[in-house]
């Protein structure tokens, strides 16, 4: 049987969508020809809307949607959705209940002139491809989240969109069955042109060759996706990385901040006065020994919370914010609580210098 799916084709939007709040959305977002981007930004960024937008679900208030230089967007006379060949999936996989799951498959090949033969082979082959060979004469009801998913994603790309679009299609999933269904994303969305949608960072380093962060409707950073993480321009970003962004100003080359002077290695050279950021790890941040102050930033800042996570507890503090991951043992042995102040330094070279 051949594989041909079709071919990614360029996307180039301009997004202007009003929204009732006073909310506005302007926003700029390209792709080569089968690449994918990720989109990632707080709820309510307009992640969704851009989404919406781009596959002719939301009306623009200005600028234009291209496919391969086609104008999608013709205000007065916009391509319709079903038009546009691209393909919008999110969370919940919307398979038609009355169907199998070969005939969900089969509904974009046929709906495009397929014979009905014909299309349930290809069905039957892209139920293959996500592991669900066999399951095709079940209904949706009789099949599990993870299973409805792979068979959404099936009749997706088996209608060879030009477009993919997906909008946080793994939120509603376990861990065990998301990493699944992100493998299967990973190996066929190969040569095809993806806009992803997605508030977890291993699916942006899994699945995206560039990244967008959206913020309060606007483009706040965009790069290729292991340099954003590496270089946040925001505080959000810098949490989607697992980093302490802390904002000060520059004085001879270091960032003092809250009286503390971060000094680290800095390719930003920032004038002194103007502002500079210092990213390091919570994991890199100890809790300071007695004793002589070792090479590297030392100061005391008072506890406002704390978290627990998978490797222990990950301690808040304020003046300057920062987080500090430590093993559970090491907070009790220091008795660390909110309100108390804590003695923390970081080790020289472990601090980036950015401008902010």
């Amino acid at each position: 049987m051949s594989r041909d799916d079709g071919a990614g084709a360029a996307l180039e939007a301009d997004v202007t969508v009003s929204r009732g709040g006073g909310f506005r959305l302007q926003a700029r977002i390209t792709a080569a020809a089968g690449q994918t981007v990720a989109v990632m930004g707080p709820s309510g960024a307009g992640k969704s809307t851009l989404l919406g937008a781009i596959a002719g679900l939301v009306e623009l208030d200005g600028g234009r949607v291209r496919l391969d230089g086609r104008d999608l967007s013709g205000f007065g006379k916009p391509v319709p959705a079903s038009r546009r060949g691209t393909v919008l999936l999110g969370q919940d996989p919307r398979l038609f209940p009355h169907l199998t799951a070969r005939e969900n498959v089969a509904f974009g090949p046929r709906a495009a002139g397929t014979p009905a033969a014909a299309a349930r082979r290809i069905a039957d082959d892209w139920l293959d491809r996500v592991g669900l060979a066999g399951a095709g004469k079940q209904r949706p009801a009789d099949l599990s989240g993870g299973q409805q998913q792979r068979v959404a994603i099936a009749r997706a790309l088996a209608a060879s969109p030009r477009l993919v679009l997906l909008d946080e299609p793994l939120t509603s999933l376990d861990p065990v069955t998301a990493d699944g269904i992100r493998t299967v994303l990973r190996e066929h969305l190969n040569g095809r042109t993806c806009v992803v949608v997605t508030h977890d960072a291993v699916d942006a380093v899994a699945l995206a060759d560039r990244l967008i962060v959206v913020e309060g409707g606007r483009v706040a950073q965009t790069g290729p996706v292991r340099e954003v993480l590496r270089s946040p321009a925001t505080g959000f970003v810098a949490s989607l990385a697992g980093l302490n962004r802390v904002v000060g100003m520059s004085r001879s080359g270091d960032c003092v901040a809250d009286g503390v002077r971060f000094a680290g290695d800095s390719g930003a050279h920032v004038p002194d006065g103007q502002a500079v950021a210092a990213v390091f790890r919570p994991a890199d941040v100890r809790v300071a020994e007695p004793g002589p102050a070792p090479d590297g930033t030392s100061w005391t800042a008072r506890i406002t919370r704390l978290e627990q996570t998978v490797a222990g507890v990950r301690v808040h503090t304020e003046a300057p914010g920062v987080a500090v991951d430590l093993a559970t043992d090491a907070l009790t042995e220091a008795d660390l609580r909110p309100q108390v102040s804590i003695s923390l330094h970081i080790p020289a070279g472990r601090v980036r210098l950015l401008p902010a």
